[in-house]
């Protein structure tokens, strides 16, 4: 070696090692800044899974209530009709008392808008079906149906709260 690139070298190797160091350290940053960012998008995408099962687990629960309210002010009014019918009235020939109409609306309501935000099918489909016998009690032609009618709506409610028991278990064990 001359004497030149003897002076020369150990700069040379100083600068080379600088500039190494200084790539690898921005690699090193790249990949923790893509570690991070990658833990920051899980993490935000846990929080809104946990949101999204917070949510329906809310509204399950709201939804069993209503199942049950919607039940109890049919059979309330169902019992109203068999009364005025055994009182010699023409089955559905009377009116519903104000309270009994309204309660069941408002439980009819809130039954269709809790299970609209209902994610689970088969719940859906089986409050669906329990709401249809519900209505359909009050549109039959005679007493005997009405009473075979609402048979099937307290099996049908049991089976709504069977079918959000099921979805509440997955949701816990997720």
């Amino acid at each position: 070696m001359s004497v030149e690139s003897q002076q020369w070298f150990p700069v040379a190797t100083l600068l080379a090692g600088f500039a190494a160091n200084g790539i690898l350290e921005w690699f090193r940053h790249r990949s923790s800044s893509s570690r991070e960012v990658a833990a920051r998008v899980a993490e935000r995408c846990r929080a809104i899974e946990e949101r999204r099962a917070r949510f329906q687990r809310e509204s399950l629960l709201a939804l069993q209530e209503a199942m049950v309210d919607l039940t109890r002010a049919v059979a309330n009014g169902h019992f109203h009709d068999l009364r005025a019918f055994r009182q010699g009235n023409g089955w559905r020939k009377t009116y519903l008392p104000e309270d009994v109409d309204q309660a069941i609306r408002e439980a009819n309501q809130q039954t269709a808008l809790l299970n609209e935000r209902v994610a689970d099918e088969n719940v859906r489909k089986a409050v669906e079906y329990a709401k249809g016998l519900a209505s359909g009690i009050f549109f039959t032609s005679d007493s005997a149906t009405a009473e075979g009618m609402m048979t099937k709506l307290g099996n049908a409610s049991i089976e709504v709260q069977k079918q959000i028991g099921i979805v509440l278990r997955k949701l816990d064990e997720e």
